[in-house]
């Protein structure tokens, strides 16, 4: 019943269900570098948005930003 490919010696890991792929992420370093990167890049953008607004606060410059 235990199968080393899966990691049967995990336990609840060997039964591969959608909802054992999320409790498997945090355990990949890759993965979790890859979140805490896109996580840091989706705040630096929302920080430098909001300071965009609050500094300047003239809404005729977001002209600029549309790409």
């Amino acid at each position: 019943n235990r199968d080393p490919r899966i990691g049967g010696t995990k336990g609840p890991y060997s039964d591969f269900h959608p909802s054992s792929i999320l409790s498997q992420l945090p355990a990949d370093p890759l993965v979790m570098s890859f979140i805490l990167l896109a996580l840091s890049l989706l705040f630096v953008f929302m920080v430098l948005i909001f300071l965009k607004v609050c500094l300047l606060g003239s809404d005729e410059e977001y002209d600029d930003w549309s790409v």
